[in-house]
């Protein structure tokens, strides 16, 4: 666990082995979350339960930043129902060095969007979900930006 990150709803048990063997990073489908990926209270819901779907068998962790929508309240109760298969981690505020996903948008900016005029949302919706198809199709553009996380 990178320094200062506290856990807010740990699992109530989870074997070291465990642990090690869980995937931090999935194939969830973000499309099927709309365009406004996670960002208010109801989509990161939406979003949970997708993962629910996906990893409540095997177990997953899940590293959050402050965003308001994580701390809501539904959220925190859905955490303490799901605690038995969900590890919760919150980030320290203010510290995108220890946030992954802070590096995956400076890949997006460097590959899709930097000093570039876009005359429309529509533009600039197609040029990100074309960034993230290849993220997710070749998981080795991202590995460099990723390796600290390891």
């Amino acid at each position: 666990m990178p320094p200062g990150v506290e856990s807010v709803a740990p699992r109530k048990s989870r074997s070291p082995a465990s642990a090690r063997a869980s995937k931090s990073w999935g194939p969830l489908n973000y499309s099927k979350l709309g365009s406004t990926i996670a960002r208010t209270r109801s989509t990161y819901l939406g979003f949970l339960e997708q993962l629910a779907r996906r990893y409540y068998r095997q177990g997953a962790m899940l590293i959050q930043d402050n965003a308001s929508y994580h701390k809501d309240g539904e959220v925190w109760a859905w955490f303490g129902e799901n605690r038995h298969w969900l590890e919760v981690h919150q980030l320290p505020p203010y510290s995108p060095e220890l946030n992954p996903t802070e590096r995956l948008w400076q890949y997006t900016r460097r590959t899709g969007t930097h000093n570039r005029y876009f005359s429309n949302p529509a533009e600039l919706e197609c040029t990100i979900t074309r960034v993230f198809t290849e993220m997710q199709s070749h998981p080795e553009l991202i590995r460099p930006c990723l390796r600290s996380f390891c």
